[in-house]
C-alpha cells in the first residue's frame, strides 16, 4: 500500500503544524547513495565529494544551502532526539513503518525516469 504522506500531514494538520514529519526508512552515506542509484538505474555512477565552496559556486546561493543540509545531515543524523519537540513520526499520523518504502523500493518504482 502507497501512502501519500503529504496527504497525511495535511488531514493532521494539528499535529504536523510547525514540526518536521520525518520519514527516513534508511541511514546511507553518500557513497551507499548512488552505488543504489547505480545499480536500480542500472548506470554506472560514482559519488565524487565536492566542497561546500564548489557546490555554492555551481549552484549559487541554493547550493550553499544545500551543502549547509548536506553537513547538518552528517552531524545529526537522528533527527527525532536533535529536538523532539519539533518532529512529527510516522506513527504519530497513523503510518506504520511498513508502509513506508526505503530509499531503493523508492528509487524502482522511479526507475523509468532514471532511466530515460
Amino acid at each position: 500500500m502507497r501512502l501519500h504522506l503529504l496527504g497525511q500531514a495535511c488531514i493532521m494538520y494539528d499535529k504536523t503544524r510547525g514540526k518536521y514529519v520525518y520519514v527516513r526508512t534508511d541511514l546511507l552515506n553518500f557513497t551507499d547513495i548512488t552505488r543504489v542509484w547505480s545499480e536500480v538505474a542500472g548506470k554506472d555512477a560514482v559519488y565524487v565529494p565536492v566542497s561546500a565552496e564548489s557546490f555554492k559556486e555551481l549552484w549559487g546561493p541554493a547550493g550553499q544551502e544545500m551543502a549547509m543540509q548536506y553537513d547538518s545531515g552528517e552531524l545529526w543524523d537522528d533527527w527525532p532526539t536533535l529536538k523532539p519537540s519539533e518532529v512529527c513520526e510516522p506513527k504519530e499520523l497513523g503510518i506504520q513503518d511498513d508502509q513506508l518504502a526505503d530509499f531503493r523500493a523508492h528509487l524502482a518504482s522511479l526507475r523509468a525516469h532514471l532511466t530515460a
